[in-house]
C-alpha cells in the first residue's frame, strides 16, 4: 500500500512539473490559475523582494532587481527538474523496481532517476524488468525534451528584452534620457520636423503591440530592468502616451497639412499603449492608482505652447487632457508601484544632459 501511494505521489509530481513547464515555456498565452506553481513562486518571491527593497532605499536597487528578474527562469527550471527527478524516484521506489543488486531503495531510486533524466547513461544502476525499463525510457524522453525546450526558451526571453531596449534607446535623442511628453514635442518643433512625430507614434504603436504579446506570454519580461537606472520601458511608454494625448487636443487656428496624419498616428499609438497597460495590470492583478501625477495641468498646456506646439488654450483643453490621461495614467501608476518603476513627469525637471552626451571618463554616471 505504501508503495502504491509513493508511486502515485511521484506521478503527481511529474505531471505537475510537466503541466507547469508546458504552460510557462511552450503555451503562447498566460494561464491564470490560483494554484499554479510558477505563479505561486513568482508572486511570493516578488512580494518578499519588493518589501525588502522598499525598506532598503534606492541605492543599488535597480541592479538587485535586475538580478532577481534574470534568475527567475533558472530557478524555475531547477524546481521543475528537481520535481521530475524526485517524482520518477518515487515511482521507481514505489514500484520496488528490481535492479541487478535487488529491489531499489529510495535514495538509489532518486540517483537512478537523476542519471536517467539528464541522460548521463552511467549504467551502474539499471532496472531489470519491462515495467522499470519502460518508465526509465519515458523519463529519458521527457528529460531530453525538457532540456531542448529550456535551451530554446532562454534566447526567446532575452531576444524580447533586447528588442525592447533597442526601441527605448532610439527614443533618447528625441525625448531625452528622462523622457517626457512635453520634451518630445519641443524637440520636434525645435528641429522643424513636427511631421516626423507620425513616424515616432507608428514605431511606438508597433512597440506596444510587441510588448503586449511578449508580456502576456512571459510576464516576467516586464520586470527586467534597463541598462541605465534612470530609464525603463514604463517611463518611456508613458512619456510617448503623454505626447500622444497632447497631440489629440488639436491645433490652434488653421491646421498644418501634416497635422491630421500625426493626430491619426497619435490616436493609434495611444490606443495600443493603453491596451498594453490595462492588460498587463490585469495579468499581474494590479489595481489602478487614481492619484494623478499632476493635479493642475495648466502648466503642461502652457509649457507645450511656449515650446512652439500650438495646442488650443483654455479650460476645455485642460479638461480634455485630464480625461485622456485618466484613461491610462491610473494603470501605469499601479504598475509602477507594484514593479518598482517610476513614471515620467509631465514636464522636464530642468536642463540635464542626455546619456549619450556624458561619459564615465568625465566623472559622470548614467543614473540619478
Amino acid at each position: 500500500m505504501i508503495g502504491i501511494v509513493a508511486a502515485l505521489a511521484g506521478a503527481f509530481l511529474v505531471l505537475l512539473a510537466l503541466a507547469d513547464g508546458f504552460e510557462t515555456m511552450v503555451l503562447p498565452r498566460t494561464v491564470r490559475r490560483r494554484w499554479r506553481l510558477s505563479s505561486l513562486w513568482f508572486d511570493h518571491s516578488w512580494e518578499i523582494v519588493k518589501r525588502t527593497e522598499r525598506r532598503r532605499g534606492d541605492g543599488g536597487r535597480q541592479s538587485r532587481l535586475a538580478a532577481w528578474a534574470a534568475l527567475q527562469i533558472p530557478i524555475l527550471v531547477a524546481i521543475w527538474a528537481a520535481m521530475f527527478v524526485v517524482g520518477f524516484g518515487l515511482i521507481y521506489a514505489g514500484l520496488r523496481t528490481p535492479t541487478a543488486n535487488g529491489p531499489i531503495p529510495f535514495g538509489e531510486a532518486v540517483y537512478m532517476s537523476g542519471v536517467t533524466f539528464f541522460t548521463l547513461g552511467f549504467g551502474d544502476v539499471t532496472p531489470t524488468t519491462a515495467a522499470g525499463r519502460a518508465v526509465s525510457v519515458l523519463e529519458a524522453g521527457l528529460g531530453f525534451g525538457f532540456l531542448a525546450v529550456v535551451i530554446s526558451f532562454v534566447p526567446t526571453i532575452y531576444g524580447g528584452f533586447s528588442r525592447r531596449e533597442a526601441t527605448m534607446l532610439r527614443l533618447d535623442s528625441r525625448a531625452g534620457s528622462r523622457p517626457t511628453g512635453a520634451e518630445i514635442l519641443r524637440r520636434h518643433v525645435e528641429a522643424r520636423a513636427p511631421d516626423e512625430l507620425g513616424e515616432l507614434f507608428r514605431e511606438w504603436e508597433e512597440f506596444s503591440s510587441v510588448l503586449l504579446e511578449g508580456y502576456l506570454s512571459f510576464p516576467v519580461l516586464g520586470f527586467y530592468r534597463s541598462q541605465h537606472d534612470d530609464q525603463s520601458w514604463l517611463r518611456s511608454l508613458v512619456a510617448v502616451m503623454d505626447a500622444a494625448a497632447i497631440v489629440q487636443l488639436g491645433w490652434e487656428g488653421e491646421e498644418p497639412e501634416w497635422f491630421p496624419r500625426v493626430r491619426h498616428r497619435a490616436k493609434a499609438c495611444f490606443a495600443m499603449g493603453r491596451h498594453l497597460l490595462v492588460d498587463y495590470a490585469y495579468l499581474l492583478d494590479v489595481a489602478p492608482d487614481r492619484e494623478p501625477r499632476l493635479r493642475d495641468l495648466r502648466p503642461v498646456v502652457g509649457a507645450v505652447r511656449s515650446g512652439g506646439w500650438c495646442a488650443p488654450p483654455g479650460e476645455r483643453t485642460e479638461l480634455l487632457l485630464r480625461g485622456l490621461s485618466e484613461l491610462y495614467e491610473p494603470f501605469a501608476a499601479g504598475l509602477g508601484e507594484d514593479i518598482l518603476l517610476e513614471l515620467p513627469a509631465w514636464l522636464p525637471d530642468g536642463v540635464r544632459p542626455d546619456n549619450w552626451e556624458i561619459s564615465a571618463w568625465d566623472g559622470n554616471r548614467h543614473r540619478d
